[in-house]
């Protein structure tokens, strides 16, 4: 009876995730974006702290973030080129880019399912690891030479 119950709760969760051409499955999206929630959510909260060991200000006016099927397919378009780097901003007005790479001496064929979780990963590891404290918060070339330029997108 339990599976039952859990099952279609599974179903309902992952189907607003359904973008047709997409090369991300369904539940790949639903990861991400639940990645992405969580971390602003702690950084909502509080519970995230920088380089100096400092907790962050707590985040105002951060709303919770939904899959775009239209920006997955322009990111897709870029990524279909094989070209690393971001891609020309004329093809993404107004929107903002990160880019991440694994590079290996093996097959990365195995990372596939996991590569949108470990780029968010990577990307907010750059708070504890580089971000100096920043009592203003405020985003100046001297926070950005920091290499914190993924994680505050």
């Amino acid at each position: 009876m339990i599976l039952f119950i859990i099952f279609p709760a599974i179903i309902v969760a992952v189907t607003g995730y359904n973008c047709p051409g997409g090369k991300l499955t369904a539940l790949e999206r639903k990861k991400i974006v639940d990645q992405n929630n969580k971390y602003r959510s702690d950084l909502v909260n509080g519970k995230l702290k920088n380089r100096n060991g400092t907790y962050m200000p707590r985040g105002k006016n951060m709303l919770e973030l939904k899959w775009d099927c239209k920006l997955e397919s322009s990111a897709q378009r870029w990524a279909n080129q094989c070209t690393f780097g971001h891609s020309p901003r004329q093809q993404r007005e107004g929107v903002g880019e990160n880019v991440y790479a694994y590079w290996s001496s093996v097959s990365v064929a195995g990372l596939k399912k996991t590569a949108g979780t470990d780029a968010g990963k990577s990307w907010w590891s750059e708070l504890p690891k580089l971000y100096e404290n920043n009592p203003s918060n405020n985003m100046t070339w001297k926070v950005a030479g920091q290499g914190v330029l993924h994680f505050t997108q």
